[in-house]
């Protein structure tokens, strides 16, 4: 399946949504008629920008320049309350902390591993800080999620939103740019 993966682009629907993006992917190659902009209108959780935490919906709305976005947690439920709508065994299932090499277990089963990282791999840096509920959230700048698909040597491949092409990436780098933003994975099985 993952030497078939077909990419989608978050672009111009979306250009803040590249999680819903990568999970329309995943669903879409799963066999789903997953529509992006449907997923996040009707599954994605949201909330306003200064008083949403990423961990439990997306900042703002991804179909906006001006937002930021969501991280595991947001995307397990909107893929959960897809699949459920759906009648599917299928569950996504929050899988962040692992290293990036344990990740490639999963492709190699033909398993497509939705994960955090930055935009062109470039490097993040904090930027907006707001205050939810007595907790100081800060926003690292250029986060982005892929879909992982393997590797070959030290090169590995990834389902890029932003593109809407399969992208590769020396190992190194992409294990670089996963460990700042904190080792976030997902996958549905």
């Amino acid at each position: 399946m993952l030497d078939k993966f077909i990419p989608l682009c978050q672009h111009p629907e979306l250009p803040t949504g590249c999680e819903i993006t990568a999970l329309a992917m995943v669903l879409y190659n799963y066999g789903f008629d997953a529509d992006k902009c449907e997923l996040a209108e009707k599954y994605l959780d949201k909330g306003k920008i200064g008083e949403t935490d990423f961990n439990c919906a997306f900042v703002g709305e991804p179909s906006t320049s001006y937002s930021y976005g969501c991280y595991a947690p947001v995307i397990v439920n909107a893929a959960n309350r897809f699949l459920e709508s759906k009648a599917s065994e299928l569950r996504a299932w929050n899988i962040s902390g692992k290293e990036l090499n344990e990740l490639f277990e999963f492709t190699a089963m033909d398993i497509p591993v939705m994960i955090w990282c930055t935009i062109g791999m470039k490097k993040g840096y904090y930027s907006t800080e707001w205050v939810i509920n007595g907790k100081k959230l800060r926003w690292y700048a250029c986060e982005h999620c892929t879909v992982l698909l393997g590797k070959n040597g030290d090169e590995s491949r990834i389902a890029d939103p932003y593109t809407g092409r399969i992208e590769k990436y020396r190992t190194s780098l992409l294990e670089t740019r996963y460990d700042e933003l904190f080792r976030q994975s997902v996958i549905i099985c």
